[in-house]
Formats: C-alpha cells, structure tokens, sequence
C-alpha cells in the first residue's frame, strides 16, 4: 500500500479472490482503508464493467485457468487474457506473475519414471506472450528459475496444496493412493535428494502487457 499511498494517493484499488476465506481475511486486514474493496470473484469470468480499470496485476493464479483441451488448445487462459483486456482502458497495464513450464519438473520425471503424468500444465513464456498478442496487447515477457528444497515428500505435497496445485492423482492411475505416494517417495528421493533435501525447481514467467489504443 506504500506504492498508493505515496504515488496515487487517490487511486481506487480492488482485490478480487475466489476463495471465500481469503476474500474474508483481506476484508478485515484492508477495512480501515476506505480507498481498498476487496470481492470474491473469478479471474476467467471478472465482475467488472469495460474499460474500468488503468491497472491490473495478478500473481500465482492465471496457471490454473490454463488446462489443456486437444480440440480447443489452451482456451480458457485465452479467454481469460481477453476478459482482461476488456476491464482495461485504452493504453492500460497489465502485469502478472505465473509458474512456467519448467515448474516441478523433479516431481514429474519422478511421475514418468512409474509411467504415469502429471496432470497439470505450466506453459512456455513464447507460448503466453503469444496468447497476450492475440487478446489486444502489446507484450513483453520474461523468466527466472529457481530451486527449493525441502526435507521430505509429504512437506513438499503440503505445499503443493497451500498454493493450489495440491491434486498430483496422475492421469493413468491404476494404483491405491498410499501405494502411489509411497512409491513416488521412492523415485523421487532416488532422483533428487541430497544433503540439501529434495530439489523442487521454480520457474517463473513475469508478463508485461499493454492493451492497444492508448
């Protein structure tokens, strides 16, 4: 909020969640701050009137509106970047932070090693600034990789949960939950543990958009 205070003092700022609880947790955290509304709604489909807004920015979420469909391609990130252009005004920002393709790429050679696949897809930078062309931007975007570690599987699972992506049930999946943890545990540590712990590898593609006409 010092960004707003001190830069744009009266500029109107709306956070959206689709999360209940979360939308509750920001609403008390912001309630004393009158410049601040914060609404439960959904990314793919926003709650906003055209050309409302002169910035948008989003962080960790646009990854989980971009499954995969053969006949339709990655239709609903497609949409998605659409409906955000259409809340922006002429000449208007968009900024977003998201996991690319290169995210957890231990825990899905470890899935392919038991023949099995990892059911959700992160895209390539090329891929998504594509997609911004087509939806009414001018883009630009970047990425950087990164490595955690983490003292076991099940810690690494729970933080998989916490940010979204806690639903690894492979697309082939002929195996008894515990039989599949404990033999992806088995794989995984093989391949990728150290004396640092398990490596888990973080890509993250920034996007930088702004919508023609301004």
């Amino acid at each position: 909020m010092l960004f707003r205070s001190t830069f744009y003092p009266k500029a109107k700022i709306y956070g959206l969640d689709i999360a209940s609880g979360m939308v509750e947790i920001a609403k008390n955290k912001f309630k004393n701050n009158k410049n601040i509304s914060i609404i439960k709604g959904d990314i793919e489909a926003l709650p906003f009137s055209q050309r409302s807004f002169d910035l948008i920015i989003s962080n960790a979420s646009l990854q989980w509106c971009a499954p995969f469909d053969k006949q339709q391609g990655y239709k609903n990130l497609e949409n998605t970047f659409k409906g955000i252009a259409n809340v922006l005004k002429e000449g208007g920002i968009f900024y977003a932070n998201l996991f690319g393709e290169k995210t957890f790429n231990e825990l899905k050679s470890s899935l392919k090693a038991m023949d099995l696949i990892y059911p959700l897809n992160f895209l390539n930078k090329n891929v998504l600034q594509d997609m911004l062309n087509k939806s009414g931007f001018s883009s630009h975007t970047g990425s950087i990789i990164f490595y955690k570690y983490y003292p076991e599987l099940m810690t690494f699972l729970k933080k998989l949960k916490e940010i979204g992506a806690g639903n690894i049930t492979p697309l082939k999946n002929n195996l008894g939950q515990r039989k599949l943890l404990s033999d992806l545990d088995e794989k995984y540590t093989e391949y990728f543990k150290d004396e640092k712990g398990l490596k888990v590898t973080y890509e993250i593609i920034s996007l930088k958009g702004k919508k023609y006409g301004g």
